[in-house]
């Protein structure tokens, strides 16, 4: 499994590609434990399908150790007024971080 870079254009329309939902009968199991693999070996917290070549709507995340997060169909429902600016990075885009802000809370609704 490779991560899709931006550098690569034909990669990055995939990237940029509107994705479908995933159907409830569509079995994710191996695709997310590779997922998983990959993320972890590059020193990731998150990863979503465009970024293996998957348009799919779905991501996975582990913030805190040993807790991993699956995002199936994910939607955000709501977002705070308040902002925090965080270092962030993407495996999608090798050795670039950059400090973003963004609203400090969100409330999301998914399939899990």
């Amino acid at each position: 499994m490779n991560i899709h870079l931006f550098e690569d254009n034909e990669q990055l329309t995939t990237l940029r590609s509107v994705n479908l939902p995933v159907a409830k009968s569509e079995d994710l199991t191996a695709t997310l434990a590779a997922m998983f693999k990959v993320m972890k070996e590059l020193k990731g917290i998150g990863l979503a399908a465009p970024q293996i070549g998957l348009n799919k709507r779905f991501f996975i995340a582990e913030i805190e150790e040993g807790k991993p997060l699956i995002f199936i169909n994910p939607e955000i429902i709501s977002t705070s007024i308040e902002m925090a600016t965080h270092e962030e990075g993407c495996l999608s885009l090798p050795a670039l971080y950059e400090k973003i802000s963004r609203p400090a809370y969100i409330k999301i609704q998914a399939q899990n």
